[in-house]
This record gives C-alpha cells, sequence and structure tokens, in this order.
C-alpha cells in the first residue's frame, strides 16, 4: 500500500526509539517516575479550574514551542551572520527567561502561590457548583408543593 515503505519503516524505528529512551530516562530511578505522573495530577488539576487550560497547552507545547525552535534553527542555518547572532541572542533570551521563571517557581515560593490559586479557585468553582445544586432543588421543591 506504501510506494514509500523504506520512510514508513524509518518513521516506525523513530517512534519506538523515542519510547525505549523515554522509558530508558523515566523508569529506572524510582523518584524519576513521579515527574510525569505529578505533572499529568498538576495539568488534570488546572483543567478542573478552567476548561481553556489543556487549549493553552496543546497550543503552547506543540504550536508555539516548534514554531519558535523552527525559527531559531532556520536562523542558525542562515547564511548571514546577522541571523545567526540575532538567533543566539533570542536562544539565550527565552533561556533566561524560563530560568528565571523556573528559580521563581521553586525558590521564591511561585510554586506555592500558584498551587494556593489553583485551589483557591477549585474550592470557589466546587461551591459554586453545591450552591447550584441546592438552589436547583429548593426549586424542585417549591415547584412540589405548588
Amino acid at each position: 500500500i506504501a510506494k514509500e515503505k523504506d520512510l514508513g519503516l524509518q518513521i516506525a524505528f523513530v517512534h519506538l526509539l523515542f519510547n525505549c529512551i523515554g522509558v530508558l530516562i523515566w523508569f529506572p530511578i524510582p523518584f524519576m517516575r513521579e515527574i510525569p505522573l505529578n505533572m499529568a495530577r498538576f495539568l488534570g488539576k488546572l483543567t478542573h479550574v478552567s476548561k481553556f487550560a489543556p487549549l493553552v497547552y496543546i497550543f503552547v507545547m506543540f504550536l508555539i514551542y516548534p514554531g519558535f525552535f523552527f525559527g531559531i534553527s532556520a536562523g542558525f542555518q542562515s547564511d548571514s551572520g546577522g541571523a545567526k547572532a540575532g538567533a543566539a541572542i533570542v536562544l539565550l533570551l527565552v533561556g533566561a527567561a524560563h530560568l528565571f521563571l523556573a528559580f521563581v517557581y521553586f525558590k521564591r515560593g511561585g510554586r506555592e502561590k500558584f498551587l494556593a490559586f489553583v485551589h483557591e479557585k477549585r474550592q470557589a468553582k466546587f461551591e459554586n457548583k453545591e450552591a447550584a445544586d441546592v438552589m436547583g432543588g429548593a426549586a424542585v421543591a417549591v415547584e412540589d408543593q405548588i
């Protein structure tokens, strides 16, 4: 069916190696197993707070970052020294921004503040749903009495 069987087999091997390397990175050390699981739990909690969170995550991780790194690689592959310098500067700035955000998140209480914000939003959403259920039940009870 496939005209380019060699290319299909090559992509199959790439996927196989990607999955095997992922297992070798995350599985052997016990505390490392918790990292992807905790990330998935956190994204689940964030999704509970906002239905747009998964859309933003997908948009950023599968469109913004790949497009950004594609642009950086195009700058480095350019024959122009200015394009290479610009790509290097942008890469360093984005790397520094990520390091700063990681520092704030882990060392300056950003994690606790963000998790408190997520917990507060989840609690408010739960209370609003509970109040709506009570109000809905009260409306049904009033209709039954009439």
